[in-house]
């Protein structure tokens, strides 16, 4: 391989030092040669001894070196790489918290972020709530622009303009006024209804001097039927009264009573029997009779109705009008007598019907008489026979009459008790 210069001597080939025979010229010369001699091609081989070999751990790579000095083997392990900055932002080793000034997240496809967001977050409301702070805090709802106060009162309603959000933006008070042919109502302060019987106290307002008073007094029940042939008759209506106008006097009161029905019973009247009578109602000094013990309704001009029936039937009596506002009550039907008597229908009051009869066997029983009807609906219907007992007043159709027994000792129902509604005037 270097036989060109075996011509050396063993001493000057190996170490390549200068003979001192030779010029300083010529050594250089033989060197140049020497080098441009050597092979380096793959083709050359050669062979050596290896006498120890290590390997440096870095950059999260670790090496096991085992028979170093002999037949040396390498072992690599790939382990954590821990840097401490990304791209000049602060990593903190260890602890699973990276803190970057700004940072922009772009995924390409779906991106889950998940966990529990601990730091301050300051958020600012704005619009119709305001407020700003971090995590839990008071917000502050815009003024609509409303007044805060109470609006409407007995004299004035309320007016309120609403937003498209449903807020209240404007609201002002607007007097009551209702005009008629009769005159201008200038308002209603209080409208009071009583119904419970007995007597009542009802406060008047302050400003109030006049107030209408529409009543009606109880309705008597119906006749218990006799135990031979002959039903009992129906309980007539009470008196009405329509919107009376009395005086009252401001921050006072004014009282009154609520007349109840009358119960079933046996008053024998002519050929028949009757319930006893309903109670008068009363507010201030109007009085609203109640219907009779008799075959007749309630007040001077309530209607009447035959005492005795062979045959067919027969009707009670519509009341009739006694002056402009005040109502006769009607009448209830006359009990069948014997199997050619049904009871007679229960008088009408206006436009409402009254009880329906009751209806004979036809053969020794008459039918009970249909309970008159009140201002607020029918009476009590008459009892079947043989025995058959009256149907009760339906309920609210106060000062209606009761029916009457059929006979054969059916019995016959309560009347109705009466009604009040006060309408206080305000000048």
């Amino acid at each position: 391989m270097i036989s060109k210069f075996q011509f050396l001597p063993p001493d000057q080939f190996t170490a390549f030092t200068p003979p001192g025979d030779i010029v300083w010229r010529d050594w250089a010369y033989r060197l140049t040669d020497f080098v441009s001699s050597i092979d380096l091609s793959s083709s050359n081989t050669g062979s050596g001894t290896v006498t120890d070999f290590s390997f440096v751990n870095g950059a999260g790579i670790a090496g096991t070196v085992t028979n170093s000095t002999t037949t040396p083997s390498l072992a690599l392990t790939l382990g954590a790489i821990t840097p401490t900055t990304v791209n000049g932002n602060t990593i903190t080793a260890g602890s699973g918290t990276l803190t970057l000034s700004t940072f922009t997240v772009t995924a390409a496809g779906n991106a889950t972020i998940s966990g529990t967001n601990t730091g301050n977050q300051t958020i600012t409301l704005t619009g119709d709530v305001t407020g700003s702070g971090t995590g839990s805090f008071a917000a502050t709802l815009a003024n609509s622009g409303v007044s805060a106060a109470t609006y409407g009162d007995s004299t004035h309603v309320a007016q309120v303009t609403f937003d498209a959000k449903g807020r209240a933006t404007s609201a002002s008070n607007i007097a009551i006024s209702v005009s008629g042919s009769g005159g201008t109502v200038t308002g209603v302060a209080t409208v009071v209804e009583v119904v419970a019987t007995g007597a009542f106290s009802v406060n008047v307002p302050s400003t109030s001097t006049h107030a209408l008073v529409s009543m009606v007094g109880g309705g008597s029940g119906g006749g218990n039927g006799d135990a031979g042939g002959v039903g009992g008759h129906g309980g007539g209506s009470g008196e009405m009264i329509s919107r009376h106008l009395i005086k009252v006097t401001g921050g006072g009161t004014l009282t009154g009573s609520v007349g109840a029905g009358g119960t079933n019973a046996a008053n024998v009247v002519g050929a028949v029997n009757c319930g006893n009578a309903g109670g008068d109602t009363t507010c201030g000094y109007l009085t609203a009779s109640g219907a009779p013990a008799s075959t007749s309704g309630g007040g001077s001009t309530g209607g009447t109705s035959a005492q005795t029936q062979a045959s067919g039937s027969s009707t009670g009596g519509r009341g009739t009008l006694s002056d402009s506002n005040r109502f006769g009550g009607s009448a209830g039907g006359c009990g069948g007598n014997g199997g050619a008597g049904n009871g007679g229908t229960g008088g009408p009051f206006w436009e409402q019907s009254g009880g329906v009869l009751g209806t004979t066997d036809s053969i020794t029983h008459g039918g009970g008489g249909g309970g008159a009807a009140g201002p607020f609906g029918t009476g009590g219907a008459g009892g079947n026979a043989n025995g058959g007992a009256a149907g009760a007043v339906p309920a609210g159709n106060y000062g209606a009459g009761g029916g009457g027994g059929a006979s054969n000792s059916g019995n016959g129902t309560s009347g109705l008790g009466g009604w009040v509604l006060i309408e206080f005037i305000v000048p």
